[in-house]
């Protein structure tokens, strides 16, 4: 008997975060499967979670990161600015 293949995906629409996730990646497996895989940047970017969209949704939720006001655009904003703040953050103690 073959293997039922998985079909689930999953895309990353956040900011880029270099050295941890790059903007429109694409996961295979659930939402649940591709956080248990970036546990460890969710722990120090909690937003990442919210800004992966299963593929089921894709078409709906690409659109809502660029409208003002919808939860992702929101959830986007907050994340780029967590970034932003901890790359201000790693210059200062660099200095």
């Amino acid at each position: 008997m073959i293997p039922e293949v998985k079909k689930e995906f999953c895309m990353y629409l956040g900011p880029n975060i270099v050295g941890v996730i790059q903007t429109a990646r694409v996961f295979r497996g659930s939402k649940y499967e591709v956080c248990q895989q970036l546990a460890d940047a969710i722990e120090k970017y909690p937003g990442i979670k919210d800004l992966i969209i299963p593929g089921s949704r894709l078409a709906e939720d690409r659109p809502k990161i660029s409208t003002p006001g919808t939860l992702l655009n929101d959830a986007y904003i907050k994340l780029a600015k967590s970034v932003m703040s901890a790359k201000m953050g790693a210059s200062k103690k660099a200095r």
